[in-house]
């Protein structure tokens, strides 16, 4: 069996799996509600696409700052209320 068939068929399977996973957790809470680091970092990216490029804030932050930027770059094109 050629290798690349093997890794086609192993890709797809797993591609297939995760597809039929979030079909059956999407209509979970945690599925549709941002919680933890995902409300932290929604609510950065919300920060820098209002404005904030320097994210000022006095008490530190606990999270690295290139995901919010990556994620406020994606932001404007996941659709309205996203």
């Amino acid at each position: 069996m050629d290798h690349r068939i093997a890794a086609g068929g192993i890709f797809t399977l797993a591609l297939l799996l995760r597809l039929g996973s979030l079909l059956e957790i999407r209509d979970s809470l945690y599925f549709t509600t941002l919680v933890l680091d995902a409300f932290e970092y929604d609510r950065m990216a919300a920060r820098l696409l209002h404005g904030d490029w320097l994210l000022r804030y006095e008490g530190g932050y606990v999270h690295g700052l290139l995901y919010p930027y990556v994620l406020a770059l994606l932001k404007p094109f996941s659709g309205p209320g996203n």
